[in-house]
């Protein structure tokens, strides 16, 4: 289904302007059922479905009346326009175009940004991928959006093939856009963070180089933005892809230990517990 927080856009939006479709084209999209999800290396079989999971989705809940009905207005536009533009584009996967949009966007939404931000989120690929100018992004959405679109468009065409590559040129470029707006960095971070997550589609070659490049680059700049899930998502998901057999044989030392560190912990609960009473 489409996330919560985006069915409760279009809500408020319908309410608001008169604006529907949002049951039309939810039948069209699926998602992650976890939008920030924990690190791969804690994703094993015991810790699903835990409260954590449910604390998390309640988090996306409360957060959907953050916005103020013009930003309301303005991404559920964004969103529409987003779905029209990538109508009949689909992912390596076969899966629809507009999943990774609204994955973004999501991913945007849960760090606490702002109305233009989100917005932008569901817009970073059409001036790459379609028909549309940036002008056209700023007659609809207004120069802030447009700001945006157009800093992580320029960000996609670097290629950073070595730390050296990232270093020199292309890292005063980065530096440049931090300076004029830091969220054109945050909205680039969250696009690799689901392309990461999707990468098993890629061919190996491909595989190695996004990852290459993404533990290079991309975790160390999440690092010095402070965004440490992202961090270290974008890290682990590049050791799977590096070190695959590496990967593998820890996931499952952490899964085998998990249960017994749960074990250990009920144990010293009751204890205390006991001695409370």
């Amino acid at each position: 289904p489409v996330p919560i927080w985006l069915r409760d856009i279009g809500r408020q939006a319908t309410e608001r302007n008169g604006v529907g479709g949002l049951s039309a084209c939810a039948s069209l999209v699926s998602m992650d059922r976890e939008l920030l999800s924990p690190s791969p290396l804690t994703q094993t079989p015991w810790r699903e479905n835990q409260p954590e999971e449910r604390k998390f989705q309640k988090k996306i809940i409360n957060k959907s009346g953050d916005i103020d009905p013009e930003g309301v207005g303005l991404i559920w536009e964004a969103f529409s326009f987003s779905l029209k533009l990538h109508e009949g584009q689909f992912r390596k996967s076969g899966a629809p175009y507009i999943i990774h949009p609204i994955a973004v966007a999501s991913l945007i939404r849960d760090l606490g940004a702002d109305a233009p931000t989100i917005a932008a989120g569901f817009l970073h690929d059409v001036v790459e991928d379609t028909n549309v100018t940036a002008d056209d992004i700023e007659a609809r959405f207004g120069g802030e959006v447009r700001t945006l679109v157009e800093g992580v468009t320029n960000l996609s065409k670097m290629k950073f093939l070595t730390r050296e590559d990232f270093q020199a040129e292309n890292f005063r470029k980065m530096v440049n856009s931090m300076a004029k707006d830091i969220r054109v960095i945050i909205i680039k971070l969250c696009d690799r963070l689901h392309n990461m997550r999707t990468l098993h589609h890629l061919s190996r070659d491909k595989q190695k180089r996004i990852a290459r490049e993404t533990l290079d680059i991309y975790a160390p700049l999440a690092s010095r933005l402070g965004l440490w899930r992202i961090k270290c998502s974008l890290e682990d998901l590049s050791f799977k892809y590096l070190e695959p057999e590496a990967f593998r044989t820890l996931t499952l030392a952490i899964a085998s230990k998990g249960q017994l560190h749960d074990d250990s912990i009920l144990r010293v609960k009751v204890l205390v517990e006991g001695k409370l009473r």
